[in-house]
């Protein structure tokens, strides 16, 4: 069975300076796209479509598609501001939005990843396994929020609340520093939460899109509001049309949320080169 991988590159970082999606950790000039394609086709996934903006395509053609177009079939759409006309914006319409962008690529069970965050090999080969059994069914894999975390300054996660492997919310919280979960609180280096790695059939698109012009029609500041993902599945869970397995990983998160992160992250790649993880350099 065929299985997507939507790529959602088109999100400006705010805090970290330039296109974070293309900076180098690998040795090889590979950016972290770059270990995520490879983990997807290892587990499974033939055809990636990247969610991206006009405006750096001739530079993610050169650095990412055409780099992989032997590996898989690989595409990309276009995220605009501008897409609609009604409401002039500075910033994308958020993610649920860009999943709805990739809809005339996909016609398969697909994942959804953010294009800067690594969340290793296992996170893949389960959710891989999990669409190829059940193929009209949703998933979120879940990570440590301990695993998580910057030594560099605070970050936001989708907090999770979880009952007999299903998941009942995804609450954004923001402002999270290492040192609260070291700390007696609420939060704990094993709560679960969201890094945007998520399984669906393409009957969600439907869905999206309905929920999408909802929220065209209802929300008070269209010209700054975003429309997340998680929206889409509070709805759908709340509304009994659907329930989402949680699979949990165990991977050790890599992101860069600021510029000092990125040191850290060359240096756990280097790691999983020297213990055989991934090949340097990636492509031959």
């Amino acid at each position: 069975m065929s299985l997507t991988l939507v790529v959602l590159a088109a999100g400006m970082g705010s805090r970290y300076g330039g296109i974070k999606q293309l900076q180098p950790v690998g040795n090889c000039g590979e950016i972290l796209m770059d270990y995520s394609f490879f983990d997807a086709i290892r587990a499974g996934f033939d055809k990636i479509v990247c969610v991206i903006r006009k405006d750096i395509e001739s530079d993610f053609c050169r650095l990412v598609t055409k780099k992989w177009e032997k590996q898989a079939d690989i595409h990309h759409v276009f995220q605009e501001i501008d897409m609609i006309d009604k409401y002039p914006r500075k910033k994308p319409w958020g993610t649920g939005h860009a999943v709805l962008c990739a809809q005339e690529k996909v016609n398969s069970p697909f994942v959804v990843i953010n294009a800067d965050d690594f969340y290793g090999a296992t996170s893949y080969t389960m959710m891989a396994n999990f669409l190829k059994q059940n193929p009209n069914s949703f998933a979120m894999v879940a990570f440590e929020l301990g695993k998580t975390l910057s030594k560099n300054g605070s970050v936001s996660r989708g907090i999770c609340s979880v009952k007999n492997s299903f998941l009942q919310t995804v609450k954004e919280r923001s402002k999270i520093f290492v040192e609260d979960v070291q700390q007696q609180n609420e939060l704990t280096k094993d709560t679960p939460v969201s890094m945007n790695f998520w399984g669906f059939p393409p009957s969600i698109f439907e869905h999206i899109q309905q929920l999408f012009s909802k929220f065209l029609a209802e929300t008070p500041n269209p010209q700054q509001d975003e429309f997340y993902i998680p929206s889409v599945i509070d709805y759908l869970i709340n509304n009994k049309v659907t329930d989402v397995k949680v699979l949990f990983s165990e991977e050790q998160w890599l992101g860069i949320t600021y510029p000092q992160d990125l040191a850290y992250v060359q240096q756990q790649i280097q790691q999983l080169i020297s213990s055989g993880i991934f090949p340097s350099p990636l492509l031959h």
